[in-house]
């Protein structure tokens, strides 16, 4: 079959040019990567000294017993480069609030009884602070690129090795242009009383600098207790929510210091 002429020169036009300005490729080495993402952390502790948010939590449990709503606050601080507190402030259950001294003596007692682990507070805030993603550079792959929300990103694998870590694998998304993270999903890490879980969060541009910060997220756990009368199974669904975030507010050391008993 014998081209026309125009199909021809059109074909050839386009042969040239793909020679002369080849197709950009997506693609980029996870050492070019890391070496971003560390230069971004290291901005954004030159731009962020600390700041202070609110963490809201709401909670659906499915239990033996029927279902259980809990409302929970709690206050987030960071200093930079790396002291984080969760400090739980109030909360609400099956209509009844309660303090944090309320909470105080209530895991006291839990844990003379049974020894009361207070893990799952990590994975709502990441680990209890801004997810630190400079912590899993060494164990990061690049899994290609996904727009999310709009947003160009790089999408990372992270396979946690530290056995202690609460989390056991993550997927990351960091923004082609800037290296923030946009979102995480990670998978818990079991424990004695966890059988399974995940959290995810999302993060938007919220300082006045641009840089991008925790914004909301969701959390499913799968738990097993053991009690007299037998195994007793609970699925929970938490959505999780930052607000009222205040920059370079001039955080004092103290506020991390362990408080004495």
């Amino acid at each position: 079959m014998k081209l026309a002429p125009k199909f021809t020169i059109t074909l050839s036009i386009f042969f040239v040019l793909a020679i002369i300005f080849p197709v950009h490729s997506q693609t980029i080495s996870a050492d070019l990567i890391k070496k971003n993402i560390q230069k971004r952390l290291n901005e954004r502790n030159e731009l962020i000294k600390d700041y202070q948010c609110d963490l809201i939590t709401h909670t659906v449990s499915s239990t033996p017993r029927g279902d259980m709503e809990r409302e929970s606050k709690y206050q987030i601080y960071f200093k930079s480069p790396d002291k984080h507190k969760a400090e739980f402030i109030e909360g609400k259950r099956g209509g009844r609030k309660y303090t944090a001294d309320d909470m105080k003596r209530r895991n006291g007692d839990r844990r003379g009884r049974r020894g009361g682990d207070r893990r799952g507070m990590g994975a709502y805030s990441g680990l209890g602070s801004p997810f630190d993603i400079g912590k899993y550079l060494d164990e990061i792959s690049v899994g290609g690129t996904e727009n999310i929300d709009g947003n160009a990103t790089y999408k990372l694998k992270i396979k946690v090795t530290d056995k202690d870590d609460q989390f056991k694998s993550i997927v990351v998304w960091v923004d082609q242009k800037t290296f923030d993270v946009v979102k995480y999903k990670a998978t818990l890490r079991p424990n004695e009383r966890l059988d399974s879980g995940s959290v995810e969060i999302t993060f938007a541009p919220i300082s006045p600098e641009g840089v991008w910060l925790p914004q909301k997220g969701t959390s499913e756990r799968y738990m097993i207790f053991n009690t007299p009368m037998g195994e007793m199974e609970i699925e929970a669904a938490t959505t999780i929510t930052f607000e009222n975030y205040k920059f370079n507010i001039g955080i004092k050391d103290e506020i991390f210091e362990s408080e004495k008993k």
